[in-house]
């Protein structure tokens, strides 16, 4: 359509009518394009921005009827599929790698699981599940091809609290990474034929625990942020601090990082106060069971014209061990420079501080980061001497976190369908292996169990068949991912013969 009414915002609204006719077995999905006009009336098909949405059809015996929503009308539909965001959801991006996104019932009860099957391109090797209720995340790496090579994943997913709930998947793309925005599709979860208030099986399988709650420093200068370290078990999925007047100070929704046995929370909040006071921080749940415990946080007081370091924060996200990081120094405004050391070795220094507001200026300094786990000092001078020591802690990565650090095979040549045994060595941050081809195939099973531990390092040993896709000189990849996600990779080449 050419035909709009002109806004008194300067845009322009588009009417059209149009019945939308589905004689294809299942739900089909009708793209609407919209892009800007070049003056004369005409469409200008190489536009730099093209505006993408989509209509989701129902399938029936009736091809005269239509459906505007994705949403199906029965509990008892087969699947629910979405290849673009709902609306509701406020995300309408489509990655062109996808082909298809569904659940096996668009509605469910409160603890009932859904299946999800995701079908992409075959350029996509995993796919990264996440909840819109929780910070459940699950990356899934194990997949099947269908008649087209196209990679299909599948994975269960336990609906645990009511209303409409989003399940996001975000798209590995080999030699990309992560895309940047991720597809969903909605699940109606309504409540249980047995969910009651006072009904002790409403709750989730395990209690909420807070294990250790840690003050980076031990005092806290007025006006600045106090950061606490915060461990709990895995069934905690949201933390909440509150003041001495039951006032939420912090919120966090998402841990740093998270194993099989624990999550490492980071929260930070401003201290308005130059007295000792309590803090409760309190661990929830799904369920919204929580455990709570307490810190005592003393405040500072601090004179601009007294030399001193108020506060250091990362710059840099997502340290390794090793890893030259960028920090920022607050001091008060009678600082002239600082230093940064670990124990008496200097590691960095800056006299090039920015003036910020409230008698404040900021240094900039740089220095590697190793160990990670090391207490590090930062200390203002200026012309009446030096300020006492600010020690902090840094949130980052061991080296061994995750590491490939030696592949072996008894031989440099195979048959395209033997059972090839590799030999596989790996820090001991390795959660799961596997070996892939250089297109991103995975080839052998998911390894998680290696064959010896010791302190150091973990040893593996793997079986993967080639397959005759190609043959000579091929290159396979040890893949081995932490708890994490993160990953390391080992390529060896092999020479691989038809049978």
């Amino acid at each position: 359509t050419d035909s709009f009414q002109a806004n008194a915002d300067n845009t322009r609204t588009f009417s059209v009518n149009y019945t939308f006719v589905n004689d294809r077995d299942k739900d089909d999905v009708i793209i609407i394009e919209a892009q800007p006009s070049d003056g004369n009336a005409d469409y200008v098909t190489s536009a730099d921005k093209v505006q993408l949405g989509a209509i989701s059809v129902k399938a029936g015996s009736d091809s005269s009827s239509s459906s505007s929503s994705s949403k199906k009308s029965s509990d008892d539909e087969e699947s629910s599929s979405s290849s673009t965001k709902d609306k509701d959801v406020g995300n309408d991006y489509e990655s062109k790698n996808l082909i298809d996104f569904k659940v096996n019932k668009s509605s469910v009860a409160v603890k009932d699981t859904v299946k999800v099957t995701l079908t992409a391109k075959s350029k996509v090797t995993k796919v990264k599940f996440t909840t819109g209720f929780d910070d459940t995340e699950e990356v899934v790496s194990d997949y099947e091809e269908d008649d087209d090579d196209n990679h299909v994943f599948t994975t269960k997913i336990t609906m645990t609290k009511k209303g409409t709930r989003a399940i996001n998947a975000t798209l590995y793309v080999k030699g990309d990474g992560y895309e940047d925005d991720y597809q969903t599709v909605s699940v109606k979860v309504t409540a249980a034929d047995d969910d009651d208030d006072n009904d002790d099986d409403d709750d989730s399988d395990g209690d909420p625990e807070i294990d250790e709650i840690e003050l980076e420093s031990d005092y806290v200068y007025k006006g600045m942020d106090a950061k606490l370290k915060i461990k709990t078990n895995t069934e905690v999925s949201q933390i909440i601090i509150k003041n001495e007047n039951d006032k939420q100070v912090a919120k966090v929704s998402f841990p740093e990082t998270k194993t099989s046995k624990e999550k490492k929370w980071e929260a930070s909040f401003e201290i308005n106060h130059s007295d000792k006071q309590t803090y409760t921080v309190y661990a929830y749940n799904s369920d919204d069971d929580y455990d709570k415990d307490t810190i005592k946080i003393s405040g500072k007081n601090w004179n601009t014209d007294e030399v001193g370091v108020l506060s250091v924060e990362q710059k840099t996200s997502e340290i390794t061990e090793g890893d030259t990081a960028r920090f920022s120094v607050v001091c008060t405004k009678a600082t002239k420079e600082v230093y940064i050391y670990r124990g008496s070795k200097e590691l960095a220094y800056s006299d090039s501080g920015s003036s910020g507001s409230g008698g404040k200026r900021s240094f900039t300094v740089s220095f590697e980061v190793d160990p990670i786990d090391a207490t590090y000092t930062a200390k203002a001078y200026g012309d009446d001497g030096e300020s006492e020591k600010y020690d902090f802690t840094i949130t980052g990565d061991t080296k061994d976190t995750v590491a490939v650090n030696d592949v072996s095979v008894k031989k440099k040549e195979y048959y395209d369908d033997d059972d090839i045994d590799v030999d596989v060595v790996t820090s001991t941050g390795a959660y799961r292996v596997w070996i892939e081809d250089d297109r991103g195939t995975k080839l052998s099973k998911t390894y998680k169990n290696p064959s010896n531990k010791d302190d150091d390092e973990y040893e593996w040993e793997l079986t993967f068949t080639p397959g005759d896709e190609k043959h000579g000189s091929r290159t396979f990849t040890v893949v081995a991912e932490d708890e994490n996600k993160r990953q390391d990779s080992y390529d060896f080449k092999l020479t691989i013969k038809a049978s």
